[in-house]
């Protein structure tokens, strides 16, 4: 049905800040941006945007994979998943 998405405030946007930054340090990237929605997300709906600026694709795309994985796995964000027979967040499974 859709996800819900809560985020330890101040702690998570300046984890996201930081790993902007740790990741435009690369040879041949420019810019980097994150951002996570938080909130109810109905189902089929973007949640996650990283946008990388890079003088190479290779650069590029090897930045937003590492991003994305570093965001999930670095900065504190929590999801609740409803569905149709049950809800539950993600963290207690």
């Amino acid at each position: 049905e859709y996800l819900e998405f809560e985020k330890y405030e101040g702690v998570a946007e300046k984890r996201l800040r930081g790993l902007e930054s740790e990741l435009e340090e690369r040879e041949g990237v420019l810019e980097v941006r994150l951002h996570h929605r938080t909130g109810v997300i109905p189902d089929g709906e973007d949640i996650v945007f990283v946008v990388v600026l890079a003088g190479h694709r290779a650069e590029a795309f090897r930045t937003v994979e590492d991003g994305i994985d570093r965001l999930k796995e670095e900065v504190p964000l929590f999801k609740k998943e409803v569905t149709v027979s049950e809800e539950f967040w993600a963290h207690e499974r």
